[in-house]
């Protein structure tokens, strides 16, 4: 589904991504993936792919899917845990990648 942020600004923006690790990463041992939160300030979301997926890239992952993408909803903070408001607020500070909590899968 593609969310339009009317105003075309920049916003934080929240999708669940399946990452694969590239080949030398181990940074989640065995597993083959990871399914994993992220967020990212973007303009709106074809912004956001791009930038998390060149992000993930530099820390040696492949993005293999981004899916339920919005806008982070600041007005609806129940929506979220509070790990990933946290980092919402993080992401409108430093206006870089962050990301919840990896649950990884061997299949």
């Amino acid at each position: 589904m593609y969310i339009m942020n009317i105003q075309n600004k920049y916003a934080v923006w929240i999708g669940l991504a399946t990452i694969i690790p590239i080949e030398g990463n181990n940074d989640i041992g065995n597993a083959k993936g990871a399914v994993v939160n992220v967020l990212h300030w973007a303009k709106n979301e074809n912004d956001f792919r791009e930038k998390v997926a060149l992000q993930l890239s530099e820390y040696e992952y492949s993005l293999e899917e981004l899916s339920d993408v919005e806008l982070f909803d600041f007005n609806n903070p129940e929506k979220y845990n509070d790990d990933l408001e946290e980092k919402a607020v993080i992401v409108k500070k430093i206006k870089s990648l962050q990301w919840g909590t990896f649950y990884t899968f061997n299949q």
